[in-house]
């Protein structure tokens, strides 16, 4: 029996919880090359494929091509918007405004922490002020610093403009009678810009390049390629040596800086680890459907993962990592690797608790929990 269009689907949030997990390991230093290489390998294009998956056109062309292969699934169906000024607002606000949101609650604890080690508060704020209008995960123009421009990368939020401007594109290219061509464009446009001009702020290169990822969900919508019959075995096995050959030889796909060390190598591996990652979400659902709590808890994650990415930067960036997974380590006879794991995890899970209770900054980082209470 298929659930209705309005219901969501289980396994696309509990992929989007197993995302949110792999990209707070990520950023934990000390973790083994090769669960870094793993990670790096599928995370973020994970995130933008399903972003595509779910993406809603705003053109009668895009609406069409939607409608006429709506799921079995049940994702909600795309509909065409009023007018791409009305898909650029929704999408204004359901990202940008989280972003903003973020980067004030980080000026605020960091001006507090610069008074409280009398640091210059002026300097603090000039700082991540700067960072959080440039907008960049890891590169920062070098003539910045040369005007003795005091910033540094906002970090892990980058992935919520470069989704916006990515999504945008994408609407453009749905548009046009050869989507696939455009997508490309934008791809290599955002490759080349950033390899021999330079990096533009709020990630727009790399959202320029996320439009291949998110327009390759977007046909896997259109094939309805996720379901679980929808491929061979024999090549869900293929697909799951690709990305395990892709982790040990390649891993090194960084969407933050448009890094694909290994070209295409690295984007098949990574829509392979998609792939693989659904399918486990899928018999994850599966095996908890005999307990509709454990599998609440289980989709759960995944509709926080907004909140949790945005709560996870404050931590990296406010909370001394290296300190505490020190002092946690020692209490508890331990390694660092797995002192600073639990640090970053229990700091990012708090965090997001924090953020949860607050109602005005509840409905814009959890607003699936507040579609729900309504």
């Amino acid at each position: 029996m298929n659930p209705t269009p309005s219901k969501r689907v289980a396994y696309l949030d509990i992929a989007k919880g197993i995302g949110i997990l792999l990209v707070i390991l990520g950023h934990c230093t000390a973790i083994p090359a090769w669960l870094n290489h793993l990670i790096f390998s599928v995370h973020m294009p994970l995130f933008f494929i399903l972003s595509g998956y779910t993406f809603r056109g705003v053109s009668p062309r895009a609406a069409a091509l939607s409608r006429d292969s709506f799921l079995r699934e049940s994702v909600p169906a795309p509909a065409p918007s009023s007018s791409r000024r009305a898909f650029i607002r929704k999408n204004a606000k359901a990202l940008l405004v989280p972003y903003a949101i973020t980067c004030l609650i980080i000026i605020i604890l960091q001006l507090i922490d610069a008074f409280r080690w009398h640091q210059d508060p002026w300097n603090a704020l000039v700082k991540w002020v700067m960072s959080g209008l440039y907008g960049s995960g890891t590169r920062i123009p070098e003539f910045l610093g040369t005007a003795g421009i005091p910033i540094t990368f906002i970090g892990a939020i980058w992935f919520l403009p470069a989704l916006f401007f990515g999504k945008v594109i994408l609407s453009y290219c749905l548009n046009s009678r050869t989507p696939l061509l455009w997508v490309l464009v934008s791809f290599f446009a955002g490759q080349i810009t950033s390899e021999r001009i330079g990096w533009f702020p709020f990630s727009i290169q790399a959202g320029m390049c996320a439009v291949l990822f998110l327009y390759i969900g977007y046909r896997i919508r259109q094939r309805d390629l996720f379901r679980w019959n929808a491929v061979h075995g024999i090549l869900k096995i293929l697909m799951l040596g690709i990305w395990i050959c892709c982790i040990l030889y390649c891993g090194r796909l960084y969407m933050v800086s448009n890094t694909y060390t290994d070209g295409l190598l690295d984007v098949i591996g990574s829509v392979c680890g998609t792939f693989v990652i659904v399918y486990i979400s899928q018999g994850i659902e599966k095996a908890a459907a005999r307990w509709p709590r454990l599998l609440h808890a289980c989709c759960g994650l995944g509709r926080i993962s907004l909140g949790m990415m945005c709560a996870h930067l404050i931590v990296l960036d406010c909370l001394q990592i290296s300190a505490w997974a020190d002092q946690v380590s020692w209490v508890f006879h331990t390694t660092y690797v797995v002192g600073e794991v639990l640090v970053v995890f229990l700091a990012s899970f708090l965090v997001t608790a924090i953020l949860y209770v607050i109602p005005w900054i509840n409905r814009w980082f959890f607003p699936s929990s507040v579609k729900k209470r309504r």
